[in-house]
């Protein structure tokens, strides 16, 4: 028994299309938000290296640098 038609349907190729790029403004707000947090992180990073420990720090013949 045979119903005919032979073969799958022909659906037609569905395409994508591609999603326009939006840029968002950026604040002022974000901006100085960013600054301050670049300004924190460059602070403590230079702190860090500064930071003497141990008996060393009194003693100015050896010092050691935290972090080394």
């Amino acid at each position: 028994m045979s119903f005919g038609g032979g073969g799958s349907p022909s659906m037609p190729e569905i395409k994508e299309t591609p999603k326009a790029e939006v840029t968002k403004p950026v604040t002022e707000a974000a901006t100085a938000a960013r600054d301050a947090q670049k300004r924190k992180a460059t602070k403590a990073a230079g702190l860090q290296s500064t930071i003497l420990t141990g008996t060393a720090a009194n003693n100015s013949g050896g010092k050691t640098l935290l972090g080394q």
